[in-house]
């Protein structure tokens, strides 16, 4: 795996999303609301989080479900950092 940092971490999500979202507007910042943006659905939202444990090779528990670990791509790279360095 290559070594993770915030600027490919968050690349790797932004890219996903451009091209996996239902919204397509490439305006796509680090702190866009994902959800309010219309990028994402719920259908949406399993996609990326099944991406996001094969990616970067976590398990998520029933307790990282929630809107706050996936409502922006900051908000993803911090979620993939804490999971990195809890395993």
């Amino acid at each position: 795996m290559t070594q993770l940092n915030t600027n490919n971490i968050k690349a790797i999500v932004r890219k996903y999303i451009l091209e996996n979202g239902s919204n397509d507007d490439n305006s796509l910042d680090d702190s866009t609301l994902l959800f309010q943006e219309n990028y994402l659905d719920s259908i949406g939202l399993y996609s990326l989080i099944t991406f996001i444990e094969k990616e970067f090779n976590i398990i998520s528990k029933d307790v990282d479900f929630v809107e706050e670990n996936y409502e922006s791509i900051d908000a993803i790279e911090r979620y993939v950092l804490t999971k990195i360095s809890v395993q």
